[in-house]
């Protein structure tokens, strides 16, 4: 009885065990935007939207000076193709590109610094895991999304702080008068710091290029094959343009012929 009672008043002593009330529990505060080492490389994967083209390259990413370096990966399925390599300046607003099967350089105006980083004014849009089931990347979404704007141009795909705050994808579109830009790029196989620094070097057939004028369309990376490189494509390419003005040419239109070929070597 004694013993019983003992219990008991134990029992009284300690509290019984209480349900918490949801509303009074405290909610976990929202991750901020976390910050990105400033000097990588790795591989990315970038489609092209407007041009529905998509291509592979090696990136060597400095965010101390603002600038990058891509280079094109080679893919034997594709015979004949032009690899370019992109060196982009942007304090100095200027671009190189490399076309290393002609030993062509083509100098361009650059535009605005794309950084790969989550701006400190992104919004938080959704919080995910990406890959296997206990093995898998804690990964946060991110957008520049304002009230009052039509859509988000640009949304970015992060790791978390914990896992490094690395660059997992990202969508970049922008509408302008003139022309329209729209990417999506997976980033891959990424690593700290930069092991070669003189991938930055300009070689010596930029070094007295002339500016050329950007297009009013836009291409992969603003891309402009150089008009010096030869070729037999180019050279039926040129052909098919001079036919545009022969007044034969109008019974081949209504064909489809020249139409048809003309389409298929501008995507050449």
């Amino acid at each position: 009885m004694h013993v019983v009672l003992l219990f008991a008043l134990l029992g009284v002593a300690l509290g019984a065990p209480t349900t918490q009330d949801p509303s009074t529990t405290p909610k976990k505060a929202p991750p901020t935007p976390c910050d990105t080492t400033l000097q990588w490389e790795g591989r990315s994967s970038e489609w092209d939207h407007v041009r529905e083209y998509n291509n592979r390259f090696l990136i060597s990413f400095d965010g101390k000076n603002q600038r990058k370096r891509l280079m094109e990966e080679k893919r034997s399925y594709m015979p004949g193709h032009r690899y370019i390599e992109y060196l982009q300046f942007y304090n100095d607003k200027l671009e190189y590109q490399i076309d290393h099967t002609y030993n062509v350089c083509t100098k361009l105006p650059l535009g605005p610094w794309r950084n790969h980083t989550i701006p400190d004014d992104a919004v938080l849009e959704d919080q995910y895991d990406v890959g296997q089931p206990g093995h898998a990347i804690y990964a946060n979404e991110w957008s520049d999304r304002v009230t009052g704007r039509y859509k988000e141009e640009w949304i970015g795909v992060f790791t978390s702080a914990k896992d490094g705050c690395w660059p997992l994808f990202e969508v970049y579109s922008k509408d302008e008068a003139n022309k329209s830009i729209s990417y999506s790029t997976r980033f891959f196989n990424l690593s700290a710091g930069i092991k070669d620094p003189s991938v930055f070097d300009i070689p010596d057939i930029c070094k007295k290029v002339q500016l050329t004028p950007l297009p009013d369309l836009p291409t992969l990376v603003n891309e402009v094959q150089p008009t010096q490189a030869p070729g037999f494509f180019a050279k039926i390419k040129a052909w098919l343009f001079q036919r545009k003005n022969d007044s034969s040419d109008k019974l081949l239109k209504k064909a489809g012929v020249v139409k048809t070929w003309g389409k298929q070597m501008d995507q050449i």
